[in-house]
């Protein structure tokens, strides 16, 4: 399988996850931004709040008995909310519970070992450009640690 799969197959697993109803309902994560999760790049026009994940890095990690891949996975939530910063938090925190230490999901043709928060470094003031102008608000970035065996 060719490290581009590996990296198609682990997308389409966290989709599925982050998607999944358990009991017929969403979960919190996917409630809180109403479904509007990332890959990459954001649509123009998108409401907030709003979510987004990219691989960071993808690195192999082989031996002569073993195939691993360590990525680091950053999600990065936006809100405008010029009050505070608790909706983003809430977002992240609901992110977190989530993925941090998530029971293994299914990657076609490889296994997660594990993936867990690394790294939050809380939420930052940032202005957006939205079809109204210039509006302030605020981005919560976390990144997870994650371990793929290929064996």
């Amino acid at each position: 399988m060719s490290d581009s799969d590996i990296l198609t197959n682990f997308k389409t697993a966290l989709m599925t996850k982050f998607n999944a109803l358990v009991a017929g309902s969403n979960n919190a994560f996917y409630n809180s931004i109403q479904g509007r999760l990332f890959d990459g790049r954001v649509p123009i026009g998108i409401p907030y709040p709003h979510s987004r994940f990219f691989v960071v890095t993808h690195t192999p990690d082989r031996t002569f008995t073993e195939d691993h891949r360590d990525l680091i996975v950053q999600f990065s939530h936006y809100s405008i909310d010029t009050e505070n910063a608790a909706e983003v938090e809430l977002i992240n925190a609901y992110c977190n519970d989530l993925f941090d230490e998530c029971a293994a999901f299914s990657i076609t043709g490889a296994t997660l070992i594990w993936m867990r928060m690394t790294n939050s470094p809380g939420a930052q003031q940032e202005d957006f450009t939205t079809a109204s102008g210039t509006e302030g608000g605020w981005h919560a970035p976390t990144d997870f640690d994650v371990r793929i065996s290929m064996n």
